[in-house]
């Protein structure tokens, strides 16, 4: 007797990451809902590092592989919840003088969030711009 395929469904029930307002709402005095947040993922992706030839990454750009993975699946969670973010993401190679570089660049100096960095020294980097630019970074390692 030949058994099939198990098929299985799950209903998982969770409440939504965002709470509900309405576009344009001032939710206190400096928070107010926008259409569209520009988000950037500011990550060690060390792309100038990937092999052609052979067809190999880095393996040290992984953790950032990973991280940029997770992100995406809770981007599309959040556009499921009606927030509408343009996502853009810059390599930062690892290395605070490209990190430094990259803040001249219209993605960051256009950013509402930035999140990123591994590395001890392009986290200080983008903490610098974020403090003196007024945006708001988060780093996924260093407090």
């Amino acid at each position: 007797m030949a058994v099939g395929p198990i098929q299985r469904s799950w209903h998982v029930s969770t409440p939504p990451i965002s709470s509900p307002a309405t576009q344009g709402e001032i939710i206190d005095e400096n928070t107010a809902l926008l259409s569209s947040y520009n988000l950037v993922l500011a990550l060690p992706f060390l792309a100038d590092k990937y092999d052609a030839v052979e067809n190999k990454i880095d393996r040290r750009s992984i953790p950032a592989l990973n991280f940029y993975e997770g992100a995406k699946m809770a981007f599309d969670v959040l556009a499921g919840e009606g927030i509408n973010l343009d996502v853009s993401v810059l390599d930062t190679r690892a290395q605070e003088g490209t990190t430094i570089q990259l803040t001249n660049n219209y993605e960051l100096q256009n950013a509402h969030l930035v999140i990123g960095s591994f590395r001890n020294s392009t986290a200080r980097a983008l903490a610098s711009f974020a403090k003196k630019n007024q945006k708001t970074f988060v780093s996924p390692f260093y407090p």
